[in-house]
């Protein structure tokens, strides 16, 4: 299934909402992930959880190639983009 940007980057604000106990709004996309203090047992059921949602697995940490959330929706549009490309 593809997901535009802009829906992929609100279920990463909702989720890590969730998971710090604190409104998506108060949640800035263009901040980096980790300066929100998560520990690394949420930090891997975010990654987790996103996997799953999306439907693509990481071959790695992907906060390090993509630090905030905007960066990585976008990363994760522009893949399933490509794949809905290679499908035809």
């Amino acid at each position: 299934m593809s997901r535009s940007a802009q829906e992929i980057q609100g279920w990463m604000i909702d989720r890590l909402g969730r998971l710090m106990g604190v409104p998506p709004r108060e949640l800035d996309p263009h901040e980096p992930v980790r300066r929100y203090g998560l520990d690394s047992i949420a930090l891997v059921a975010f990654v987790t959880d996103l996997e799953e949602w999306a439907g693509y697995r990481f071959t790695s940490n992907p906060l390090d190639d993509h630090p905030t959330v905007a960066a990585l929706a976008a990363f994760l549009a522009e893949v399933a983009a490509k794949g809905r490309q290679e499908r035809k």
